[in-house]
């Protein structure tokens, strides 16, 4: 392999998540520093869930994390025994308190990141450098990155057709041959699909493809594609809506960067501030308020009418209309989401060891900020 390399080993990616913890005396959870290590959130939620004798539904976590990594996260387990002290080569319970409160997605600051990339010169830190300066003192352009939009980047066009309840398109695009560009391995069991041999296609899809297999089996048993969809675990179709605002929200944050608006904060906008990140990373540097952009959706605050007429525009552009997000089972609730990060604690350095040249950046991020947006930015990506 050629090129930047990350996640080659997990401890070239390491996170740690940045979060406020409230212990007490007593209280009905057991709150939770877990390190996991290759470990997929799944495993690690299923693990820590037997661990104490209770069902993965009692565990509660602030943010999934990446699997290739060494990743330490506060979570919490409601049960009334005393905490299981693991100790696995790949999983770890490093400390252990009481707290009153159930952990809930997005209760998180942030995360730090300590990432080596592999395949580069030393050098290359040279180059690296001004752009990291450059980022720590304007902050990074809050885009989602393509590991959001899934194999194929296919899950917007998904998510499009679960808003419209076409869900015979939204098949032919997931199991058969319309959409992206396809792998040659998957030709043959596409095929079957698009002939209606369900079947087959069943057969043709590895067991690691759940999901998959799980709509192929409805349809083969039905015929029928809203039964196939409904068949699929709720937070993979969520995630299709999720990758279709996503694709928007870019869309917008690349509309305002090519017009000179990116850094502007007007009287329209709705702002996010990250004053108490800035706090608890002791780092000032960087913006601490920006503009935010659409995550459409039935609930997303409206911005001013002249901020709201430019997304509007813009997601008219993508063939999409606002109310598209806002009505019928399948419409998301909607955020705003800020345009802008800052990049905080930043640095980078550069060495040779048993495994080759690389370069090591560290940085902390806001929530729902991508450490490979930050690498892009840097020609590490």
């Amino acid at each position: 392999m050629t090129g930047p390399r990350i996640r080659e080993h997990p401890e070239d990616f390491i996170v740690d998540e940045i979060a406020t913890v409230e212990p007490v005396d007593d209280g009905d959870h057991l709150l939770l520093q877990v390190e996991a290590t290759d470990l997929d959130h799944h495993s690690m939620v299923q693990r820590l869930a037997r661990a104490h004798g209770v069902d993965g539904r009692a565990v509660g976590w602030g943010g999934m994390k990446d699997k290739r990594a060494i990743t330490r996260q506060w979570v919490t387990v409601k049960t009334d025994r005393d905490a299981a002290m693991i100790d696995d080569s790949d999983l770890k319970v490093r400390e252990a308190m009481r707290c009153r409160r159930r952990r809930r997605p997005g209760a998180l600051l942030g995360n730090r990141f300590e990432i080596t990339v592999r395949g580069v010169e030393p050098t290359l830190l040279l180059q690296v450098m001004p752009k990291l300066e450059s980022i720590a003192h304007k902050g990074l352009p809050n885009r989602f990155g393509p590991q959001r939009f899934g194999h194929r980047g296919v899950n917007p066009l998904l998510g499009r057709a679960m808003l419209a309840g076409d869900h015979e398109q939204l098949l032919r695009i997931w199991l058969g041959q319309e959409g992206p560009p396809f792998d040659d391995r998957e030709l043959d069991r596409r095929q079957c699909f698009d002939q209606g041999r369900f079947e087959e296609a069943l057969q043709g899809w590895p067991p690691s493809w759940h999901a998959e297999r799980l709509a192929l089996s409805a349809m083969h048993a039905t015929g029928q594609a809203s039964r196939a969809v409904a068949k699929v675990p709720g937070r993979i179709r969520k995630l299709w809506v999720d990758a279709l605002q996503s694709m928007c929200f870019n869309a917008v944050l690349d509309h305002r960067e090519a017009n000179g608006m990116l850094f502007d904060i007007g009287e329209d906008d709705v702002v996010s501030v990250f004053t108490r990140f800035h706090d608890e990373v002791g780092d000032d540097e960087g913006p601490d308020r920006t503009a935010t952009g659409p995550m459409f959706g039935r609930r997303m605050r409206s911005p001013g009418p002249s901020v709201a007429a430019l997304e509007h525009t813009v997601l008219e552009a993508q063939g999409l209309t606002a109310e598209q997000f806002n009505e019928g089972r399948a419409a998301p609730g909607g955020a705003r989401r800020p345009l802008m990060v800052p990049v905080l604690r930043a640095s980078a350095e550069s060495g040779v060891d048993d495994r080759g040249g690389f370069v090591k950046v560290r940085f902390s991020l806001p929530r729902g900020a991508y450490a490979t947006t930050v690498l892009a930015a840097l020609g590490l990506g």
